[in-house]
């Protein structure tokens, strides 16, 4: 079956489907089957689906995506890590995560990547992160590991806008 069609599953009627659809995302996306990453973007509003087994599928299925540190990732902090780069991972503004990134662009490009996910798409994510939250999937390593990623990086892209306004 094509990934537009198996794509347009996510958007059925019957719960069993879009079920169905979410769990051969995630197992597409563990042999890094291409056309996985564009399902798994595809599925991320239905958090907000009032149908608690189809919100539940999609919940369990990004924990398996982003939460699941392979069994030889052992420290908290490696797994805090792992955590991290995976909840940055399917959002386009994963690259301001990357100190050098941010230090060969200028704090516009940062805006431009915040600009290139929908308003659903980072809703929905926000939601999906609360969801972790509330459930206590996300530690306070993770959090931590977050704070620490994103706190230089907001810092570096203030200092540069901050340099590029007094030149």
């Amino acid at each position: 079956m094509p990934p537009a069609v198996l794509s347009q599953l996510l958007g059925s009627k019957t719960a069993t489907d879009v079920q169905e659809t979410i769990n051969f995302f995630v197992v597409a996306n563990r042999f890094q089957i291409e056309a996985a990453s564009d399902g798994i973007k595809k599925m991320l509003p239905l958090v907000w689906s009032k149908d608690t087994e189809i919100k539940n599928a999609v919940i369990n299925a990004y924990q398996l995506l982003f939460l699941t540190p392979p069994p030889n990732f052992t420290s908290e902090k490696s797994v805090a890590r792992f955590v991290a780069g995976n909840l940055t991972r399917y959002v386009p503004w994963h690259a301001v995560a990357d100190p050098a990134h941010i230090r060969s662009n200028s704090s516009e490009s940062i805006g431009r990547l915040i600009g290139q996910s929908t308003v659903t798409e980072l809703v929905s994510f926000e939601e999906l992160v609360t969801e972790f939250t509330r459930k206590e999937f996300i530690t306070p390593s993770t959090i931590k590991c977050l704070w620490s990623m994103f706190g230089a990086q907001l810092f570096l892209a203030l200092a540069l806008a901050h340099t590029k306004r007094s030149s």
